[in-house]
């Protein structure tokens, strides 16, 4: 198949590529494609194509940190081959519909006079056939690679509900990038499911099957892909058993040998000693092809961690027996007279309950012991860790399509795990993937930030409405906006003193605003901004002018769709910051403080609720506060 879009380790020994990379070999480097695209290096070579990291010269220009690209180009020889032009515009075409962090992120697909490339992102990691040969010849410990068919999976579910089979899975085709990402690479034997056809799937016509043309890979293909017949979604779950095999075991089921029914279904397959039974009896039948109809959902089922249970008494006795020894280690006398027993103290607080929630055992934790607090932490590790994990995705999902309602949570939480289980690999994996999601968000907000400063046009409208949203959800991923460039105070500056000397009111009530959000801490403008708010009628000394009336109005109406936590705490800093209202506003400054101690006891509430205590106390101490100083004032 094709080659991989990668930016690879080091290499070197038996396992380095035959691949010369000496600029003398590659004559595309340092060329430039479509007058944008700066070649800067091979990164693999495959049948049909090259792939080069290459520089966007538009993101280096704007400034941007993630100006680095893969570029797949097609080989000159095949230039002018019509099907192998439109398998590499239906892999682009369909990779750019599919949007999902689990495969790789394709951009465009453009032409540079005869030379047609793909632009996509640069992964920096490995692929999977890597690991496995690293851990010959005894395969990876089943708990170190569910992870990586969970998250398989999860982009194959997408795929497929998306009406699109991969056809050509395998290890070389799944990427671990070095943020602890998996990737789904190469589609483009790709095949849209009939009922989902479009028409970028007839971009050329078709006179063979590309599948039959390039072929797929033997030791991961199907029977059914063998024998011709069009891809389903469980081709792609037959190579993924395979895959898994190999994983656990660092050798392929049938030794990647061909076989015939007949010798499939009679060759010894044998479960690998680091495979649960449980998921074993999902692959046997689907190796076989006994029962080859298998859905993702009865894979995902297979490989969950099973919950804990309490098997009546005899988990007790192993939480017990746990805070037996140890207070026997630390010469304590447990379940004295003088005392309830920790029998009694565990039961009443509802930890080792079958339903018990992990917000409820989390809650319970500051009223145990130490030696109580570690047991029922290692006895509840799976529920407080599928917890943790869950939440922690969920928000990183979230963040990939620029939704931050749960990152509040997710940062609190990723905090509390920290402490809590210190070295759990899967936590710890999640917890850096919600990280580096976040990270690579702020700093996405933070160019659109630079972007509309360096628009100008700072008295527009739409350029204060553009910065306060930016400044809001910087805010909610727990950042602050970048201090602006010395041209863009310079600009600002200049258009400040124009308009106070136009006497442009409108234009000064939107400056003054930007000048708050953006130019607050410019030591050179603060005196200019203090002037204008004078002028504008909403300095300390007089803020019951029309202006002032407007920062009302847009608080009341961040107060009023504030749905975290994080959003009411950007509110009240802004209300902090106002000055004390005038007789004019005074009333709908004391609402203002009302409605926020409101909603901070709303969110209180909830939290008790959920029986998440800690968290709770802060927002009760706050409602509390503003509740006073409501009632306090005129």
């Amino acid at each position: 198949m094709d080659a991989t879009r990668i930016q690879p380790r080091p290499q070197s020994g038996a396992d380095a590529p035959p691949l010369d990379q000496s600029p003398s070999r590659h004559p595309r480097l340092d060329q430039h494609l479509a007058g944008r695209y700066r070649i800067e290096a091979l990164i693999a070579s495959g049948g049909m194509s090259d792939v080069y990291r290459a520089v966007d010269e538009h993101l280096e220009r704007a400034g941007s940190p993630d100006c680095q690209v893969a570029v797949k180009i097609l080989r000159q020889a095949l230039t002018h081959d019509a099907d192998a032009v439109s398998m590499l515009a239906r892999e682009a075409s369909r990779s750019m519909r599919l949007a999902h962090p689990g495969i790789i992120r394709v951009r465009d697909l453009e032409q540079d006079g005869d030379t047609w490339f793909i632009v996509m992102e640069l992964l920096e990691g490995e692929p999977l056939s890597r690991l496995i040969q690293r851990h010959r010849p005894r395969g990876l410990p089943w708990k170190g690679c569910r992870w990586i068919i969970q998250e398989v999976l999860d982009a194959l579910e997408y795929s497929h509900n998306q009406g699109i089979v991969h056809a050509d899975l395998k290890p070389s085709n799944v990427f671990l990038t070095r943020d602890g990402q998996v990737k789904l690479l190469d589609f483009g034997v790709a095949r849209a499911l009939a009922p989902q056809q479009r028409m970028e799937d007839y971009l050329a016509p078709r006179q063979k099957d590309e599948t039959r043309m390039f072929g797929y890979t033997p030791a991961y293909a199907s029977p059914s892909l063998m024998a011709g017949n069009e891809p389903r979604p469980h081709d792609d779950l037959y190579a993924l058993a395979c895959i898994t095999h190999e994983l656990v075991s660092s050798r392929h089921p049938f030794e990647r040998r061909e076989l015939t029914d007949a010798e499939r279904a009679s060759y010894p397959l044998k479960r690998p000693k680091h495979l649960p039974a449980r998921v074993w009896r999902v692959m046997r039948p689907l190796l076989r092809q006994s029962t080859p109809e298998c859905s993702t959902a009865s894979w995902k089922s297979a490989i969950r961690p099973r919950p804990w249970r309490v098997p009546g008494a005899a988990a007790m006795g192993g939480v017990l027996a746990s805070l037996t020894l140890a207070g026997a280690q630390a010469g304590l006398e447990m379940g004295s007279d003088t005392a309830s027993s920790p029998e009694e103290r565990l039961a009443s607080l509802g930890v080792l309950a079958e339903d018990a929630a992990p917000q409820r055992i989390l809650a319970a934790l500051p009223a145990l012991t130490d030696l109580e607090r570690d047991a029922v932490l290692r006895h509840r590790e799976p529920v407080l860790s599928n917890y943790y994990t869950r939440v922690l995705t969920q928000a990183t999902r979230g963040l990939q399509q620029g939704e931050l309602r749960l990152v509040p949570e997710a940062l609190e939480l990723a905090q509390q795990a920290r402490t809590l289980y210190p070295n759990h690999s899967a936590i710890t994996r999640a917890r850096e993937q919600f990280q580096q999601r976040r990270t690579s968000l702020v700093s996405a907000l933070r160019e659109q930030w630079h972007q509309q400063l360096a628009q100008g046009g700072f008295a527009q409208a739409s350029r204060k409405q553009a910065l306060a949203d930016l400044h809001d959800r910087l805010t909610l991923l727990d950042a602050e906006p970048p201090l602006p460039q010395e041209d863009t105070r310079a600009a600002y500056r200049a258009e400040l003193q124009e308009a106070m000397t136009a006497s442009r009111e409108s234009a000064l009530s939107n400056l003054v605003a930007v000048g708050d959000l953006a130019f607050g801490h410019d030591a050179d403008t603060s005196a200019a901004l203090a002037w204008a708010r004078v002028q504008a009628g909403f300095s300390p000394g007089n803020p019951s002018g029309d202006a002032f009336g407007k920062q009302l109005d847009r608080l009341e109406e961040r107060v009023a769709g504030a749905e975290s936590v994080a959003e009411l705490n950007a509110a009240f800093e802004a209300v902090q910051e106002l000055p004390a209202a005038e007789s004019g506003h005074s009333k709908r400054l004391k609402s203002l403080h009302q409605t926020l101690a409101n909603r901070y006891m709303q969110q209180a509430r909830q939290r008790l609720d959920e029986q998440r205590l800690e968290s709770a106390g802060p927002l009760l101490k706050r409602a509390t506060d503003l509740t006073h100083r409501a009632q306090a004032s005129p």
